[in-house]
């Protein structure tokens, strides 16, 4: 049964949900369709359950290489995500600058270290690209404050609160980020 799930790659279905489920959410913030706040939620549920899920079937099901690879796309998928809706918020006048300025710094410098480690190619090893239970926490926090931008007025109106609560949250998520590296080295 392992290698006929492997075979499907239901991570990888479950990350092309996450991607479709973004892009058709933008699509309806963009042209300003009037939906119901019960369909959002369940836009919100499809993301992050598909988010938790094809990572756990990832882990469970797929070979380490697909697994280095998997991960790289949904990382992408990830950020492209949440920069989007970052813009088409700011767009629709529901988030200020300094908080998408502090969220895209974050997710930039999560991101330096990795990129240049996989374009140096010295292994394949997933614990380098591995995020940490801090930066999941993070992106959850994104993906929650981007969710009350878009039904409420919450992320003008909490602005600095909520540029505070990034601050702190991304200098604990990178901290935590620099002591899984040193692990990392010193496991190897």
């Amino acid at each position: 049964m392992k290698e006929n799930i492997a075979k499907l790659r239901l991570d990888l279905v479950l990350l092309g949900v996450r991607a479709v489920t973004i892009v058709f959410w933008l699509y309806i913030l963009w042209m300003s369709i009037e939906v119901r706040l019960s369909l959002q939620i369940f836009l919100m549920m499809v993301i992050f359950l598909s988010d938790a899920l094809d990572g756990v079937i990832s882990r469970k099901f797929c070979l380490p290489s697909q697994q280095y690879r998997f991960r790289i796309l949904d990382a992408v998928v990830d950020k492209i995500g949440i920069l989007a809706f970052l813009m088409m918020l700011l767009y629709l006048g529901r988030i200020g600058l300094d908080v998408l300025w502090m969220i895209v710094g974050y997710n930039v410098l999560l991101l330096v270290f990795p990129f240049f480690y996989i374009l140096g190619r010295r292994s394949q090893n997933i614990a380098w690209i591995q995020a940490t239970l801090f930066s999941r926490l993070y992106a959850a926090s994104v993906g929650v404050y981007c969710f009350f931008s878009i039904i409420s007025d919450s992320g003008l109106k909490y602005g600095k609160e909520w540029f505070v609560y990034f601050l702190i949250a991304g200098v604990v998520s990178l901290s935590s980020h620099i002591i899984k590296v040193k692990k990392v080295k010193g496991a190897l």
